[in-house]
């Protein structure tokens, strides 16, 4: 839906990512990683970024499937970053569009979630695959509800659930969303 999310959350999450970007990582484990790569063939989906990269656990990991991964973050003490851009800024879609955006795995900062996946969706021309924890598709707000469901309704969303518990005691999802149904039915892999 255009209207979700709308300007006052974007602002509120871009000023959130600028105050904590030294201050927290998500902790994506390589199985997680590796689960995900077991259900998605990754490396049919071209150019593949990682905007929140953190400590580089996802492009490390998919090395050893043989998918590329270009990084960024904004946090200054993330070494070894393709770029420095801010994540919730369309600007810098622009930039990874021109260096090839077909496909976001990321793991972004779950506070900004809401922002991050409707973004990259918007600005990805093959696929999607965040990250998140399982309570953000169980207990989705009534907006981001209607939004998981028309995707759905569209057979572009598709899940990954089941990870092992992470190091919090939290358990985590891939959700995977693709350009088109007949993309999502190519790049699944039976289980």
């Amino acid at each position: 839906p255009t209207s979700w999310p709308d300007e006052t959350s974007i602002e509120e999450a871009r000023a959130l990512s600028r105050m904590r970007w030294g201050t927290q990582i998500v902790v994506t484990m390589p199985d997680e990683v590796r689960l995900l790569a077991a259900h998605v063939d990754l490396a049919a989906l071209g150019h593949t970024w990682d905007l929140w990269a953190g400590t580089g656990t996802i492009q490390r990991t998919l090395a050893h499937h043989h998918v590329t991964v270009r990084s960024n973050d904004l946090n200054p003490l993330m070494p070894r970053m393709h770029t420095r851009l801010d994540a919730t800024e369309p600007t810098s879609y622009a930039i990874w569009q021109r260096a090839g955006l077909d496909c976001v795995i990321s793991s972004p900062m779950f506070a900004l979630l809401d922002i991050a996946l409707p973004l990259a969706v918007h600005f990805c021309r093959q696929a999607v695959c965040m990250h998140v924890p399982a309570t953000y598709y169980t207990d989705a707000t009534s907006q981001r509800l209607v939004y998981l469901r028309n995707l759905e309704s569209q057979k572009r969303l598709r899940t990954i659930m089941h990870l092992p518990r992470g190091p919090l005691g939290r358990r985590c999802m891939w959700i995977v969303i693709f350009a088109s149904p007949g993309l999502a039915r190519r790049a699944m892999r039976e289980s």
